[in-house]
């Protein structure tokens, strides 16, 4: 006899459940955001190209990936993809003057950072290119002596400087990761990793 409620989700991991409710539904509503709406569907296919994003520059299962996003449709798929592949998500405020901002850089050690380029008078990518003068060169490429782990850069909007990936750049960089690898990543994903 059922009582008319779903059956609990079998997953373990954050990554799978987003599959598990793809398949299971996948036309249901899972995420909505202004004018945004996104099905399991459509949510699974945005969360699995930004993991392979992650995958393509590096991010691998422990590394750190600090989220200075307000909140949108952006902040969960990154943070789905990163725990996807079980990478561990450090959000930052985006109300961090520049002191905040380099402190919360210096101590979670990510490895890339996904951020919008301001919010409310607070220029993140200004304070970040005070923070590493370095930040010229190609995407992907950063060596800081001040935040030596920080590798990748990525503004969600707009035209991003050189040493910065657009969005759509970074995307792209998602087709060179192949469907094995990918699996792989996600299968090697942990309860205990998240």
């Amino acid at each position: 006899m059922s009582d008319g409620a779903s059956p609990r989700p079998a997953s373990r991991t954050l990554g799978d459940l987003v599959d598990e409710m793809a398949t299971a539904t996948p036309g249901a509503e899972a995420l909505v955001f202004r004018d945004q709406r996104l099905d399991y569907a459509g949510l699974k296919v945005r969360v699995d190209e930004f993991a392979r994003a992650f995958l393509a520059i590096g991010i691998r299962r422990g590394d750190r990936v600090a989220l200075l996003v307000t909140n949108r449709t952006e902040w969960i798929v990154a943070a789905f993809a990163a725990a996807k592949i079980g990478a561990v998500v450090a959000a930052v405020s985006t109300f961090s003057t520049p002191r905040e901002l380099a402190w919360a850089l210096e101590h979670s050690g990510a490895a890339a950072l996904i951020t919008l380029k301001a919010f409310r008078g607070r220029r993140f990518l200004g304070a970040l290119r005070d923070l590493c003068p370095e930040l010229d060169g190609a995407p992907g490429a950063l060596t800081s002596a001040r935040l030596p782990s920080l590798h990748t850069v990525v503004a969600l909007e707009g035209r991003a400087p050189a040493a910065v990936f657009s969005l759509p750049q970074f995307l792209a960089r998602g087709a060179t990761v192949d469907v094995a690898t990918f699996a792989a990543a996600q299968q090697a994903v942990t309860p205990e990793d998240i």
